[in-house]
């Protein structure tokens, strides 16, 4: 089971999410290129989400997945677009016995049986999407759904 303890604040984020990856959709991008289910623990509509601060994906059973995608789109400078950079994006596969830190500016994550998997520039896109529009190039669930999920998952 993925564990990970974190320093993660909710209030610092429009949306705090992760998702039970089972498979991409490359037609869509976004959450919506990400098939799976939504994880009620780690996310913002979780009210004890700040006072829990280690979480065991255990909603959905290990076999019935094939990573985690933890998404948080910060707050501030939201409004003016200047937000982006500091986003978290994160994939993470499953791996028993593993051990992976995650550190984005104040942001840090301790991952238990579990392997970061890294989300691929846009130069690193299979060619047939690198002439998407900006907003699927650009977004990073998209690029690692149609870039990292196959080489990290296999499919």
């Amino acid at each position: 089971m993925i564990k990970i303890k974190h320093n993660l604040d909710s209030s610092k984020f429009k949306w705090l999410w992760c998702k039970y990856v089972t498979d991409i959709n490359d037609k869509k991008h976004c959450t919506a290129s990400l098939k799976g289910k939504y994880g009620k623990k780690f996310s913002k509509h979780n009210p004890n989400f700040n006072k829990e601060t280690t979480i065991v994906f255990d909603e959905q059973p290990e076999e019935s997945f094939k990573a985690i995608y933890i998404c948080g789109v910060v707050s501030q400078g939201y409004s003016s677009k200047k937000n982006y950079p500091h986003n978290v994006d994160l994939a993470i596969v499953p791996k028993q016995g593993a051990r992976c830190l995650y550190q984005f500016e104040n942001w840090q994550l301790e991952i238990e049986n579990g392997m970061i998997s890294l989300i691929p520039g846009i130069e690193e896109l299979p060619k047939k999407y690198q002439n998407l529009p900006e907003e699927y190039v650009t977004c990073r669930i998209f690029r690692w759904a149609v870039g990292g999920f196959e080489r990290a998952c296999g499919k």
